[in-house]
């Protein structure tokens, strides 16, 4: 018998890989001063971020967003 979280499984989409792809797609030009690392594991529990990007170059000035 299925349970409510076995059917929440079936209907979720993995849209985090495509999410970080884009992140990464639209920050490309400045690819040699940052790092991703998707699904980053926050804590020791099972809490994750989506991506977490890292600033590499302190005197880089990231204009991608308003």
């Amino acid at each position: 018998m299925e349970t409510e979280d076995d059917e929440l499984d079936e209907e979720r989409i993995p849209w985090h890989p495509a999410f970080v792809e884009a992140l990464q797609m639209e920050l490309q030009e400045y690819q040699d001063v940052l790092e991703f690392h998707p699904e980053y594991q926050l804590t020791s529990e099972p809490l994750r971020i989506d991506c977490v990007v890292i600033k590499k170059a302190k005197d880089v000035v990231i204009k991608r967003f308003p």
